[in-house]
């Protein structure tokens, strides 16, 4: 019987997506289906994790947007390119905040 677990990203801390980790340990589907690998495949070491995981307990990984099994090289591509995409957005986002220190900017914010 094949059973699928939909990884969502529902929360910023990505409980669903540890929850659908969860289910694989247990054994609860057969396919796990993410809309796109951007939540799997965050870091190289991470990645290898999930997919050694989903290995062992012969689950296939699946994406929506690419409509097929992800290969193991695959994920370590995009495990390597959002690594980078990340560390560029935290280096402009720490060059950002040095510009509003040394112009004396303050960011103000409206939340209470």
């Amino acid at each position: 019987m094949l059973m699928l677990a939909l990884a969502a990203r529902v929360s910023k801390h990505g409980q669903a997506f540890r929850a659908a980790l969860t289910g694989a340990r247990e054994g609860a589907y057969d396919v796990l289906l993410c809309l796109t690998l951007d939540r799997p495949s965050r870091d190289l070491e991470h990645s290898a994790k999930v997919l050694k995981l989903l290995q062992f307990h012969d689950i296939e990984l699946w994406t929506v947007h690419g409509g097929s099994q992800v290969s193991a090289m695959e994920l370590g591509l995009r495990a390597v390119l959002n690594s980078e995409m990340l560390e560029q957005v935290r280096y402009r986002a720490r060059e950002g905040m040095k510009t509003v220190a040394k112009t004396g900017r303050v960011l103000i914010s409206t939340e209470s």
